[in-house]
């Protein structure tokens, strides 16, 4: 069984579970998608890392005038196909590190949960920057290492490559977009907060603890 199918039958959390409408999934996989359909009103928007592609959906019933969404696994992508027909969506098989799109594409570009799985982030990066149009908006989000990994050179989730304290991506994220704006959200439902303590100390691993605790967004607008 390949390492993705093993996403989705473990349910670690890198995906939600299948079946579910984007109603009945929780805060921790709908959050970032809400918020983003303030900036996706009436615009051609890229969703980098869709998974099954809910979120992309979602934005397209929300006023986005055209959505598509982008996973490297074909799995997610197959899915996203068969449960989300729109005229205006599509859903292809790419790495987010080699876009096959022609510069200044999309007005929005939104990615969650993904650079932190990307050891070549600047290329990622980069490649974010080239396809967005001058003016436009690239919202993400990633766990504040800080709260995840905090000390540690590795993090302590084994999917994640990369981590981030809020100022080093700050920083970082200064070199590719002019404006620059990073947020928090915390997580304050006690029993999250429980199993993910027990995550960290190896006595449980559970999916809904998962790893966007105290996310970091960052909202940017290309150079």
């Amino acid at each position: 069984m390949s390492s993705i199918k093993n996403y989705f039958t473990w349910n670690t959390g890198e995906r939600p579970p299948n079946g579910k409408s984007f109603d009945e999934m929780t805060g921790i996989h709908t959050k970032a998608y809400i918020y983003a359909t303030e900036f996706s009103q009436d615009r051609v928007v890229l969703d980098v890392g869709c998974g099954i592609g809910y979120g992309c959906d979602y934005l397209a019933r929300n006023g986005a005038k055209r959505g598509i969404g982008i996973d490297r696994s074909t799995l997610a992508i197959k899915q996203a196909q068969t449960m989300y027909k729109r005229d205006i969506l599509e859903f292809m098989v790419i790495d987010g590190t080699e876009l096959r799109f022609t510069a200044n594409t999309f007005d929005a570009v939104f990615s969650f949960q993904v650079i932190e799985h990307i050891a070549d982030y600047r290329k990622y990066l980069s490649e974010i920057k080239r396809v967005l149009k001058p003016g436009g908006i690239f919202i993400m989000s990633t766990p504040n290492k800080k709260i995840t990994s905090p000390d540690r050179e590795q993090p302590i989730l084994p999917f994640h490559v990369k981590e981030f304290y809020p100022d080093e991506l700050s920083y970082l994220l200064g070199e590719y977009f002019k404006e620059v704006c990073v947020m928090g959200q915390e997580i304050i439902n006690q029993d999250i907060i429980r199993e993910m303590a027990n995550y960290e100390s190896g006595r449980v691993i559970k999916a809904r603890v998962r790893f966007i605790r105290l996310i970091t967004y960052s909202r940017l607008v290309r150079k």
